[in-house]
């Protein structure tokens, strides 16, 4: 048994997302190769965009690259019948220059709530209901931070905000691993006061994917 606790944490975001790399051709494994014209830099972090739904807006990092070819570390495809072979062509696009936040409070989580179809047949005298799973809600992170205008972060996170397009968020975790996620950065500007406490900001991220992405310290 083992316990993995978020305190120690570092969560930041990318400023930036380079123009997207055509791949033609993608495997069932774990990790998942691409196949792409030109070479990926082995650590590049990746914001995956594939026709197979469950692996899209997903975020994997490069593995040891050889020309046309790059694993994606964190990316598992080995499920033929959720992947169909063949059909997951795509683009990957580098997301760089990452922004940490500091002054950090508490981080909590949201969403994720499982979704159901409720159902009775007519035919059934005892009218007894049941339920399908359809899919989940949308997940969420959010966090506090302690005010300060002069910390990086806080312009950085403004204008992230205010392009309304998704990015990379990266949480380190104290040990060494990090958790990549997909989606939108809401940071409110606005001052949260309360008496005898310090004034605070708050910053939202809307995720897109069904999970995230934990890559293993090396």
């Amino acid at each position: 048994m083992a316990l993995k606790f978020p305190d120690g944490s570092i969560v930041g975001f990318a400023t930036a997302l380079a123009e997207p790399i055509p791949f033609t051709a993608i495997s069932n494994g774990s990790p998942a190769v691409i196949t792409h014209d030109g070479t990926i830099a082995k650590g590049g972090v990746l914001v995956v965009s594939s026709s197979w739904a469950a692996i899209n807006n997903r975020v994997g990092a490069a593995g040891e690259t050889t020309v046309g070819k790059t694993p994606l570390i964190g990316i598992d495809t080995t499920d033929p019948d959720l992947l169909r072979v063949g059909r997951g062509a795509g683009t990957v696009s580098l997301a760089s220059t990452f922004i940490n936040f500091s002054q950090q409070g508490e981080l909590s989580s949201s969403g994720g709530e499982p979704q159901t179809y409720t159902g009775k047949w007519l035919e059934d005298p005892m009218g007894q209901e049941f339920q399908v799973p359809i899919g989940q809600s949308a997940r969420q992170y959010s966090l506090q931070l302690d005010y300060d205008a002069s910390m990086p972060w806080f312009e950085a996170a403004k204008a992230i905000t205010r392009k309304r397009k998704p990015t990379v968020i990266r949480i380190q975790l104290p040990d060494g691993d990090i958790v990549y996620e997909y989606g939108y950065v809401h940071f409110n500007p606005g001052l949260n006061m309360q008496s005898g406490n310090p004034i605070k900001n708050a910053v939202n991220f809307y995720l897109m994917s069904s999970e995230g992405t934990l890559v293993s310290a090396p």
